[in-house]
């Protein structure tokens, strides 16, 4: 009986293993592509110009390595405009925070083939993209 509780038990770990790592893996809540790590957003987007809109509204938002956003669109050399972190796995959410906002934006963030990535959040902002940090994204 134990004998056949033990195979029970690493038959159910085994599909528990394989549905998570399905889960963790999974399709992208809001666009195509994959939901990304905490280290795969931080690796990504680090210390790039991350470049995106939605509606009639355009940001060109520098993610510096010190967890500073500075907006490329408004002043030559970019302008301080608050900024973003990373909150833990499994569920990581790249978070903003902009001067005289109290409120904080959160995001699952996906990426798609090799430079398209899309925030999932209150607001959906697909079709993003990135450039090297510090530069504008020519619009």
């Amino acid at each position: 009986m134990n004998c056949h509780f033990s195979k029970l038990a690493v038959i159910a770990g085994m599909f528990s293993y394989f549905t998570v790592g399905t889960a963790l893996a999974a399709g992208c809540p809001c666009a195509g592509g994959d939901v990304m790590s905490n280290l795969q957003i931080t690796q990504d987007l680090g210390n790039k110009t991350v470049c995106a809109s939605y509606a009639s509204d355009k940001w060109q938002e520098w993610h510096k390595n010190d967890g500073s956003i500075f907006e490329m669109g408004n002043t030559p050399g970019g302008e301080g405009v608050g900024g973003w972190s990373v909150s833990a796995d499994p569920s990581a959410k790249i978070i903003y925070s902009y001067t005289g906002d109290p409120q904080p934006y959160s995001y699952t963030v996906c990426k798609e083939g090799s430079n398209t990535y899309h925030f999932c959040g209150a607001t959906n902002v697909t079709g993003a993209w990135t450039t090297s940090g510090g530069s504008a994204c020519g619009f």
